[in-house]
């Protein structure tokens, strides 16, 4: 077709017209034309060619693609396990998708991403604030795995200056945001910007109320990824419907290295000033930020003492709380307990009525 063209139009003024374009685009005059054996006036031909081609509105390639509905491949992933999720994860985006990793029970990921046999990618953010038993997690997990982490950091000079204006521990003052948005976010957001697609270990159970509606795969509401704009990040959230049981007997039974302080009472773990240690029948979400949150500070942990806990909730109260615990930081309520005579009188009490 594209021959009949030149021999209609005298030149071949179309040298890379395919046959897809000239479909989409070429004048109804220009198509009459030919059908009708040529032209008289080649030259004539072609300025009206052009005259109708630049009045052809365009076809833009990207806008005609077909967008893939992940809401329903999140529904059809729903019952799937979390193996399987990683596998559609991992053969979906290849290289292009990676596993956070904070140092917890998300470890699973990494075993899960291991047992697939495809090749993946994880990254984690070192705030400059973790604990010590986080750092030894990362090189005992490198070592497991044979891998290598992308540790993402945040940038120096904005950490500086919070540091220099406001202090080491200004989060104890006005809130965590302004901290976790300099060390946490920003650095997060850069890594994500890397990316198609990354894997969190978020699961339902973790914080109700936020996190109940927390889909196996979706498009990211927050963050971009490398192709920028809305919509230009899918996260994966592989462990969201199993339980932190579930995820402990997963652990346990593979034999995956996990944090030392899942051992001192610790669940859900961060920065070192904004983790603690929770206790028993006490939600793991409780155990970060508690000085913002009136349910999950002291006060709490006097309520449940002075309610007269028995049996062995107390004694794990009262050990956790005299020092008993042989966590190598000291449990949080320990170090409490050292300063605070309210909470030894509690334990006093909640002590003496339990014998």
């Amino acid at each position: 077709m594209q021959t009949q063209v030149r021999k209609a139009l005298g030149h071949a003024w179309l040298p890379n017209l395919g046959r897809s374009q000239l479909t989409l685009t070429a004048p109804l005059q220009l198509q009459r034309s030919l059908r009708a054996g040529g032209v008289a006036a080649p030259h004539a031909s072609r300025l009206a060619a052009r005259r109708v081609l630049r009045a052809a509105p365009r076809v833009n390639a990207a806008a005609t693609e077909v967008r893939t509905d992940w809401a329903a491949i999140a529904q059809e992933l729903d019952p799937k396990s979390p193996l399987e999720i990683m596998d559609h994860a991992l053969k979906t985006f290849g290289s292009d998708i990676a596993i956070a990793f904070s140092g917890a029970e998300d470890v699973a990921l990494v075993e899960y991403a291991h047992l697939t046999g495809r090749p993946y990618r994880v990254f984690s953010l070192d705030t400059g604030r973790l604990n010590p038993e986080t750092y030894q997690l990362f090189d005992a997990v490198e070592k497991h795995y044979g891998i290598h982490i992308e540790y993402t950091f945040p940038d120096a000079q904005e950490t500086m200056e919070l540091v220099r204006t406001k202090g080491m521990f200004s989060f104890y003052e006005d809130g965590h945001q302004e901290c976790c948005r300099v060390r946490k976010v920003r650095p997060l957001r850069r890594q994500l910007k890397t990316l198609k697609a990354w894997i969190t270990g978020q699961r339902k159970d973790q914080s109700p109320g936020t996190r109940m509606a927390v889909p196996v795969v979706e498009v990211d509401p927050v963050f971009e990824g490398v192709e920028g704009g809305p919509g230009s990040l899918i996260k994966y959230n592989p462990l969201s419907n199993m339980s932190s049981a579930e995820v402990w007997n997963f652990l346990r039974v593979m034999g995956v290295p996990t944090n030392k302080l899942h051992a001192c009472g610790y669940i859900s773990i961060g920065c070192e000033p904004c983790t603690r240690a929770v206790l028993p029948n006490q939600h793991e979400r409780e155990g970060r930020w508690w000085w913002e949150d009136a349910t999950g500070g002291l006060g709490w942990e006097l309520e449940q003492l002075s309610r007269g806990s028995r049996g062995e909730e107390a004694e794990v109260l009262v050990s956790w709380g005299l020092g008993v615990c042989d966590c190598p930081k000291g449990c949080w309520l320990q170090r409490v307990a050292k300063r605070t005579a309210a909470v030894h009188a509690a334990m006093a009490a909640m002590c003496s009525s339990a014998m």
